[in-house]
């Protein structure tokens, strides 16, 4: 029962340390893209909680627009998805939340380029999730902590039904 114990708890262990890996490394929770016509460049940044990811450009001269799309899945909420265009393909920029918010956003940058402003600055920092994920590490890690601690718990000592208990305080 013991080793039975211990590899439940490793396999709980192990699938936290992977969400873990993956909330820290792996999920952006803020979003940048700063074009400039001098530069003719769109640059895209993706910052999650433990570093920036590498970033990226599109020359601004290729860009078409930017897109809207939403893919539904078959259970929780759509994912809803702003992409970079140009003739060669399109590009991921950030997630949104509401598919009215990425329209906006994706309006803003079609009106930057068929304009004349010198530079656009988009910035989506969804600090929210930044917490989240920093309180659910936290919980997760105490619930952890309990698994371990119940399942690593010696067995209590068993008195026989009649055995003699003896109570007298000892002498000093």
């Amino acid at each position: 029962m013991r080793i039975a114990g211990v590899l439940i708890g490793l396999g709980f262990t192990a699938v936290f340390a992977f969400v873990a890996y993956l909330a820290t490394f792996d999920t952006p929770y803020r979003y940048e893209l700063n074009c400039s016509r001098a530069g003719n460049v769109c640059r895209v940044d993706q910052r999650t909680i433990a570093r920036s990811r590498p970033s990226w450009s599109l020359p601004l001269d290729t860009m078409t627009g930017a897109e809207v799309r939403v893919f539904r899945s078959r259970r929780g909420a759509p994912r809803i998805m702003l992409y970079l265009t140009t003739p060669s393909g399109s590009y991921y920029f950030a997630d949104y939340g509401r598919r009215a918010s990425a329209e906006q956003q994706a309006a803003k940058i079609r009106s930057y380029l068929a304009g004349r402003e010198e530079a656009l600055n988009i910035v989506k920092d969804d600090s929210l999730s930044f917490y989240v994920i920093f309180f659910g590490f936290v919980v997760i890690a105490g619930l952890i902590g309990f698994l371990w601690k119940t399942l690593l718990r010696l067995p209590a000592q068993r008195l026989e039904p009649n055995a003699a208990v003896d109570t007298r305080v000892a002498a000093s």
